[in-house]
């Protein structure tokens, strides 16, 4: 993959998918990671009533929370991490200036982040 094109999909999949998205969906104030694990609990939970553990349905969103935020140490090192961050807290604070002015550092941040990472 050309570093164009890494550059163009690390700001798609991560900037904007990890960093924004979740950064918007808790200014509306819903988890989707948590509604989505609470359906699964309680699709097993009628499925097989005696499951003794239904709290290990809450570690699916963690787990890929921490696997995002490592792909985006991977790929784009601590500028990415910084990025993405950028993002997330743009999305929280979509609704002030300010959080307009941390999207556009954060995907602009997020171009040159593949860019500082050494190729394998």
């Amino acid at each position: 993959m050309s570093m164009g094109k890494a550059a163009i999909s690390f700001v798609q999949e991560f900037v904007i998918g990890v960093g924004l998205l979740s950064g918007l969906w808790i200014c509306v104030g819903v988890d989707p990671e948590a509604e989505i694990a609470k359906s699964f609990a309680s699709v097993v939970q009628q499925i097989s009533p005696n499951l003794m553990y239904p709290f290990l349905f809450w570690l699916i969103p963690v787990i890929g929370t921490v696997a995002s935020w490592a792909g985006a140490y991977f790929l784009g090192g601590w500028f990415g991490i910084v990025a993405v961050a950028l993002a997330f807290f743009g999305g929280i604070f979509i609704n002030s200036p300010i959080g307009v002015y941390l999207i556009i550092a954060g995907i602009l941040i997020g171009l040159f982040a593949p860019h500082t990472q050494q190729t394998w």
